[in-house]
């Protein structure tokens, strides 16, 4: 099997069940503190990671100095726009059905991610594209038919 399908799927699955332990642990938590917990166990493991990495020798931070100040401004701002869409995420899973909000959310996820490559980075987009996510916004609004 290729191995950008069995990644994939992995994916889907880390993906697919996230959140339900996101909402579980942050039952009893303001959405900030929930991030800010989350974000240190995070920050725990990748330095665990680190050091594995450094140990091995596969990993220098002199890959640094490769960067742009382009390259720079943009992991920073990759970095701000993660955690502000932990704090929605949070705020979504924490309060509303987990099973009724990401349904949702990530077909909307994927046409936005193709609008803001076409527009603001110059990637390209298909017929066959543009028709799919059409596809995609019509089973949203047809699934909520009854809810609205």
């Amino acid at each position: 099997m290729d191995t950008r399908i069995v990644v994939i799927l992995i994916l889907t699955v880390l993906w697919g069940i996230a959140p339900f332990f996101k909402k579980r642990a942050a039952k009893n938590l303001a959405s900030s503190e929930y991030l800010i917990l989350n974000h240190i166990i995070i920050t725990i493991i990748l330095i665990l990671y680190i050091a594995y990495l450094l140990m091995n020798k596969q990993c220098s931070f002199n890959c640094i100095k490769k960067m742009s100040n382009l390259e720079i401004m943009m992991l920073i701002i990759g970095g701000f726009l993660a955690v502000l869409s932990g704090f929605c995420l949070i705020y979504l899973v924490k309060n509303y059905d987990v099973n009724m909000v990401m349904p949702y959310l990530q077909p909307l996820v994927i046409v936005a991610t193709a609008i803001f490559g076409y527009l603001l980075f110059k990637e390209s987009l298909s017929i066959y594209q543009i028709i799919g996510f059409s596809v995609i916004i019509i089973g949203i609004i047809i699934s909520n038919y009854k809810s609205v």
